[in-house]
């Protein structure tokens, strides 16, 4: 049985818990970092084949959406195979990452909103899953989905509201992926609450 009740870390194993989540931060943005790349060529690729894109949007604002998560990617690899000093930068730009990527999806979704159709559908899609994606690799918990999930999913209902949609349409339309933004904070806090009590019950065993 799950029990939400706060994980918390004693004094004695805080510097042990530390460098072990700097670790699976720096293994979790590499491996992150490799994936992201590989959708966005794949995708920016289909685009440049068929001349077109699913969403009707102006090319500056494509631009904008998806020009710096390559970009981002491309950073976060040269930091890592050219041995960057520090041991903060893989969780800074884990959560950059996260946050670009999700702005990336959201932002679109703005336009797919309007234009309906297959669009509003696959937009929809992706944002769900990418939702889960960023909760998956989130090593803070609800604290870790500020940035990434909550900033980028506000952005989306202003930009939404600002257009003089009515906000209950959009709320409703949008259920589905305010339920999963629900979920996986949820998911995130409990992931790591178990990581925090398996991580402190090995140490106690040693």
């Amino acid at each position: 049985m799950l029990s939400f009740a706060p994980a918390v870390v004693p004094d004695r194993f805080r510097d042990s818990f530390m460098r072990a989540e700097h670790r699976l931060s720096r293994e979790i943005v590499v491996k992150s970092a490799w994936v992201v790349l590989a959708l966005s060529l794949i995708s920016n690729g289909s685009i440049l084949i068929r001349g077109s894109s699913l969403v009707d949007i102006a090319p500056v604002w494509n631009l904008i959406f998806r020009v710096p998560t390559p970009v981002i990617c491309v950073g976060i690899l040269l930091l890592h195979y050219l041995r960057a000093p520090g041991v903060h930068w893989p969780l800074i730009t884990l959560r950059l990452l996260s946050f670009a990527a999700m702005s990336t999806v959201l932002g679109m979704l703005v336009f797919a909103y309007e234009q309906g159709g297959e669009a509003l559908r696959v937009l929809s899609e992706l944002s769900i899953v990418g939702v889960f994606c960023v909760a998956l690799v989130n090593l803070r918990g609800i604290s870790g989905c500020v940035i990434p999930i909550f900033v980028p999913m506000a952005g989306l209902l202003g930009a939404l509201f600002y257009r003089g949609l009515d906000p209950l349409i959009v709320l409703l339309d949008l259920m589905i992926l305010v339920c999963a933004v629900v979920i996986a904070t949820v998911f995130a806090r409990v992931q790591f609450q178990i990581r925090v009590r398996e991580f402190v019950s090995r140490h106690e065993l040693n």
